[in-house]
């Protein structure tokens, strides 16, 4: 009677199998062969930028704007005693001009941000599933979505500054002067919305705000 044979042991399922490195885990993005995920982020970098550059004109219209009311309010007060005194003094020449170009270097923000938006809308038409997640979280459609509404938000904004600028010198009375001050501070498009969507595309893109 001959002995049994013991099964051999098939040792090659048991070795260890090395995955190949373009194997990403589950919780990353897909591999990006044609770098869209690097263009992305450099155009939400340079849409970051824009609204820097944004809220730096901003700060320094509210200024030219509160000069312009001082001025204003002066000449107001001596046609309250000298009738023939002009509403437009001198001194308001300056600060007018400086704030027609602050709307023009926020006229540049909102064009650059459309080309961002442009830029965005070709990488899109590169991709071949735009419902596949391409960053952290967010799919290049949300971060076109992200990016279309702030462009909208600057173009409403930027309608009202320039409503601003053409009128505040023709305020005829102290109550007018002030509406048209309060309204170039106290933004009503570019607002927390706005700052959160940056804030998300900034944490997506894995850009630091210092940049």
């Amino acid at each position: 009677m001959s002995t049994p044979q013991r099964p051999s042991l098939n040792t090659s399922v048991y070795s260890p199998v090395r995955f190949p490195d373009t194997l990403l885990s589950p919780k990353s993005p897909k591999a990006d062969p044609l770098g869209i995920r690097l263009k992305v982020r450099s155009i939400v970098k340079t849409v970051m930028e824009n609204h820097k550059k944004w809220e730096l004109a901003q700060k320094r219209g509210i200024a030219l704007c509160s000069t312009i009311e001082n001025v204003k309010k002066e000449a107001l007060d001596r046609i309250a005693s000298e009738p023939s005194t002009t509403l437009y003094p001198d001194e308001l020449k300056t600060p007018s001009e400086k704030l027609k170009t602050i709307t023009t270097i926020l006229k540049d923000v909102l064009d650059s941000s459309k080309e961002c938006l442009s830029q965005l809308n070709g990488l899109k038409k590169l991709q071949s599933n735009t419902n596949e997640r391409l960053l952290k979280s967010w799919t290049i459609v949300k971060v076109m979505n992200a990016i279309e509404a702030i462009v909208h938000a600057y173009e409403d904004e930027y309608d009202v500054k320039v409503t601003v600028m053409e009128n505040v010198c023709h305020s005829s009375s102290k109550e007018e002067i002030a509406f048209h001050v309060t309204v170039w501070e106290f933004e009503t498009f570019v607002n927390d919305d706005v700052r959160f969507m940056l804030f998300g595309m900034q944490v997506e893109c894995d850009i630091d705000g210092n940049s």
